[in-house]
């Protein structure tokens, strides 16, 4: 198929609509389920996502990713939705379907941010600052790996705000020289 079309299946059920160029998707374009429901719109490149655009849950119509695509997987910068809720979970850059490069997570009851720094692979790595889920101080900055303390970083009183540590991390906990404030 070339041009702008409409695909179907044999019952006359709508699966793309859209942009085609050698059979295949390529262009802008909405993907649909087999009961009718949105499930992706915004561009192809050779029959995958591709570009900008919207991913909806299959379950409840729900936003749950906007953003760029390559190959068909997040890649570049975007945000995503909690399913249930549409609330924003994550804003940042994506590579390979991952997280990856830098982000902010959130909390979905406060729509406060948890964690701003940098990701790999999927996980918290890297230079970042974590958050109280309640009043927004820093609680952690520093530096992580796989989601733990890992390397040098400053613990602070979620309540205050005060430092009360400097040091070094290994796998989540204190470890070797560091500085304890009262």
């Amino acid at each position: 198929y070339e041009g702008t079309g409409t695909l179907k299946k044999n019952d006359g059920t709508v699966i793309y609509k859209g942009d085609f160029a050698k059979g295949k998707y390529e262009g802008k374009g909405v993907l649909y389920t087999d009961d009718g429901k949105v499930v992706y719109e915004g561009e192809f490149k050779d029959g995958a996502k591709d570009g900008a655009g919207k991913s909806y849950s299959t379950k409840n119509g729900n936003l749950i990713y906007e953003g760029d695509c390559k190959n068909g997987q997040k890649d570049g910068n975007g945000k995503e939705y909690d399913e249930s809720t549409g609330k924003l979970t994550y804003e940042g850059e994506f590579k390979n379907g991952k997280r990856e490069g830098n982000g902010r997570l959130y909390n979905l009851t406060t729509e406060k941010v948890l964690y701003e720094g940098e990701f790999k692979n999927g996980k918290i790595s890297g230079n970042g600052t974590t958050y109280d889920e309640t009043t927004g101080e820093i609680l952690y900055e520093g530096e992580y790996k796989n989601g733990k303390k890992e390397g040098s970083g400053r613990d602070y009183n979620p309540n205050t705000g005060q430092l009360i540590f400097e040091g070094e991390y290994k796998n989540g906990k204190k470890e070797g020289s560091g500085k304890t404030y009262s």
